[in-house]
């Protein structure tokens, strides 16, 4: 989000995350296929390391040690998926309502700024 931010004042106009998005798949795919084959061949674990000592219950012993989610953590999750979503549909509202604060970069700070350091 903040490489986008600023890809938009260096270049001097708005490219949407969903454009930016699409031209960077062919090369992110490419980068992940390079890490993937660097770490299959050339990270090779010993073989004393092989070995996973966890177990599904181990797991779900620690999830049950966090517990429900809280109120907290829920309103958190909706203010992060709330701004992707204004990310990424922003080609659909821009000539509608075109108000600052549904940009997305300044929406980041909006629910920083009342969720997280002035909660209900």
């Amino acid at each position: 989000m903040v490489t986008w931010s600023f890809l938009n004042e260096y270049i001097g106009t708005e490219v949407f995350f969903i454009d930016w998005s699409l031209r960077m798949v062919p090369i992110s795919l490419l980068v992940m296929i390079a890490c993937s084959l660097f770490m299959y061949f050339g990270m090779k674990p010993d073989p004393s390391e092989l070995k996973f000592h966890g177990s599904k219950e181990f797991y779900k012993q620690e999830l049950e040690k966090l517990g429900p989610m809280t109120f907290e953590e829920k309103i958190l999750g909706f203010g992060f998926l709330s701004i992707i979503l204004l990310a990424i549909l922003r080609p659909l509202y821009v000539d509608f309502l075109p108000f600052a604060w549904l940009h997305p970069a300044h929406s980041v700070l909006y629910l920083c700024d009342n969720i997280v350091y002035d909660p209900f």
